[in-house]
């Protein structure tokens, strides 16, 4: 295998990594969990994850790693916020459509990633976005959460595997209110979660990009460890500044612990990370870039609705799978052409 599918190989798992990190925060003792907690901990997973791979030589640190862990930080606190305005499919459609068009944007006009064919991928991009947003919808026509019984019983059973022999570790955390969402009218509720969502995705579209300002030794899974650093020295802050807008205490958050939260989200946290490691591995490949890597793996979104498809029924009726499946193979020949039209 050459290079450039050596790349495209690690752009690919890191789809099916960032598709498949938000299964653990949907695992049933974390539902009571306020979602704010919850990205305070996948923080904390990122962190701790990342900062293992120092017993991989070579050590390297980089303050442009902080930026990246705050970056990540950011972009997930924006992400939570706009699935408690407007729903997980809306929000997640929203922010993985503006990242690819940021990341690409950033790739070409400020990295210097050097595309073949411009206008056939731009033409693979508008594909991208059709394809998000066609499983978005279909996500969102066919059901959205499975709050049934039958749903929510084989959440339940999957949890009771996953976390089996955990129980001395949890405790169960106080249902925090957050009667916030609720008590807006209708439109600024979705004007706000939009934004959020639309944030979400600009700072989502340049978590790796300080990594190309980083001298050259720098760059590579060896920019991880001081990407993690970032994470575990701002997520108490932003958890502190968000949580109180919500009237919860950074001293409650603190309780989270020995909470149902703790498990998931550190577990979250690393599955996202494994497939940031994948990225950095595509982004720093020459014949990938950021300009194709980010796109991809944004891709995850199609990976998500398979988990949300086999364990919660997230999507039911035939004209719902109908068109998730549709959409998919659009999102999918859409970064074929993307690849092809970058290496010309």
């Amino acid at each position: 295998m050459d290079a450039f599918h050596t790349g495209l190989l690690f752009a690919a798992l890191s789809a099916v990594f960032n598709g498949s990190f938000g299964v653990l925060t949907k695992l049933p003792k974390a539902r009571t969990v306020p979602p704010l907690i919850m990205n305070y901990w996948m923080a904390q997973g990122v962190g701790l994850s990342g900062i293992l791979l120092l017993a991989v030589p070579p050590r390297v640190f980089s303050w442009w790693g902080l930026l990246s862990g705050a970056l990540f930080v950011g972009s997930a606190a924006n992400a939570v916020t706009a699935i408690a305005l407007i729903g997980v499919s809306a929000a997640t459609g929203v922010w993985c459509g503006v990242a690819v068009v940021v990341s690409f944007a950033w790739g070409v006009l400020v990295a210097g990633d050097e595309v073949a064919h411009m206008g056939r991928a731009l033409a693979a991009l508008a594909l991208i976005l059709a394809g998000i947003a066609g499983v978005a919808v279909a996500a969102w026509v066919g059901g959205g959460e499975a709050d049934g019984g039958d749903a929510r019983e084989r959440a339940e059973g999957m949890g009771e595997n996953l976390l089996e022999g955990g129980e001395a570790t949890v405790a169960v955390f106080p249902v925090v209110e957050e009667p916030w969402p609720e008590q807006l009218p209708p439109t600024t509720r979705a004007l706000l979660g939009l934004g959020a969502a639309v944030l979400a995705g600009c700072i989502g579209g340049l978590i790796l990009a300080p990594m190309l300002a980083a001298p050259p030794e720098a760059r590579g899974v060896q920019f991880v460890p001081s990407l993690a650093l970032g994470a575990l020295l701002v997520a108490p802050l932003y958890t502190s500044i968000l949580t109180a807008t919500q009237h919860i205490t950074f001293t409650q958050a603190g309780t989270a612990t020995s909470s149902r939260a703790a498990g998931p989200g550190l577990a979250a946290g690393a599955v996202w990370n494994a497939g940031n490691t994948c990225c950095i591995a595509a982004v720093t490949n020459p014949q990938v870039g950021l300009a194709v890597a980010m796109p991809v793996m944004q891709a995850g979104l199609f990976v998500a609705g398979l988990w949300g498809i086999c364990l919660y029924r997230e999507i039911r009726g035939a004209r719902a799978l109908a068109a998730y499946w549709c959409s998919g193979a659009v999102l999918v020949l859409g970064v074929a052409l993307l690849a092809a039209a970058k290496r010309g």
